[in-house]
């Protein structure tokens, strides 16, 4: 968790707009915002625990690799939004 905490993030998001979390940027420009960071060097994007983001970034073509890690959850199978995701190009 240390080396998390240490890292720089950045928060997609619709109500957050100044973060409490330290080396925390958020943004409402969210295509622009991750095509700036993917032209910045310096290492791997990581998304934790949003599918809805997930979807979004798969619809508008700005994921290059994804390592998935699926934790199994008693109960029905949980979709986000109930929808398949889109065909890859």
């Amino acid at each position: 968790m240390r080396s998390l905490n240490g890292r720089p993030k950045f928060v997609a998001s619709n109500t957050i707009t100044a973060p409490r979390w330290a080396g925390t940027t958020a943004s409402g420009d969210l295509e622009k915002a991750v095509c700036d960071l993917k032209a910045t060097p310096g290492g791997e994007l990581q998304v934790h625990g949003s599918g809805q983001l997930i979807w979004w970034l798969l619809q508008h073509q700005l994921v290059d690799e994804m390592a998935l890690i699926v934790c199994p959850v008693s109960g029905s199978p949980c979709r986000p939004s109930g929808r398949r995701p889109p065909d890859a190009p």
